[in-house]
């Protein structure tokens, strides 16, 4: 049985897409990320990192795609950009109730920058959940990680895949 979801494109951003690009990082951050960090922490990160100056920011280092349903709402993005000759996915949020969107963004950030072999992402050590999405993924710790800037104690692992292992692990999850 297959994850992906009926209809949703992926295209890239525009600046249009600002402040629903917030909106949506502030919800995804809401529900997920809350729990890492003290209430006055978390509030300082929403200011700070659901901005649209923030949404902008990423784009201007980066490209950012989109996940929109056919009546044009917004329900994921991911960020890529290339760092140390390799790819780094270095936002990825999609709204809860979607399956298979956040497979399909990282698999068109892959796509759309095929120079690239090597694939990096940091995700905060307690949330599992990303992790194992990223390992279904073919991405694995590499042991090296850094502290959070935004939340204060928390450590960001660091995950490496080859893009082509990504491609291969996404396609046979598809085909469960």
């Amino acid at each position: 049985m297959s994850i992906w979801p009926r209809i949703v494109r992926v295209r890239e951003s525009s600046a249009g897409d600002v402040e629903a690009l917030a909106t949506l990082k502030a919800g995804v951050e809401d529900a997920t990320y809350s729990r890492y960090g003290t209430a006055e922490e978390h509030r300082i990160s929403q200011q700070d990192f659901c901005s649209a100056d923030y949404i902008r920011g990423l784009g201007q280092r980066g490209t950012v795609l989109v996940a929109e349903e056919s009546d044009g709402s917004i329900v994921g993005m991911v960020a890529r950009r290339s760092k140390d000759q390799h790819l780094e996915v270095s936002a990825l949020y999609c709204a809860a109730p979607h399956r298979g969107i956040g497979t399909q963004l990282v698999l068109a950030a892959i796509a759309a920058a095929d120079d690239y072999r090597d694939v990096e992402i940091e995700v905060f050590e307690k949330n599992t959940t990303a992790r194992k999405f990223f390992e279904r993924l073919g991405f694995s710790y590499s042991g090296d990680w850094r502290e959070s800037e935004s939340y204060s104690g928390q450590k960001l692992l660091r995950l490496h895949a080859t893009a082509g292992l990504v491609r291969q692990y996404a396609k046979a999850d598809a085909e469960k």
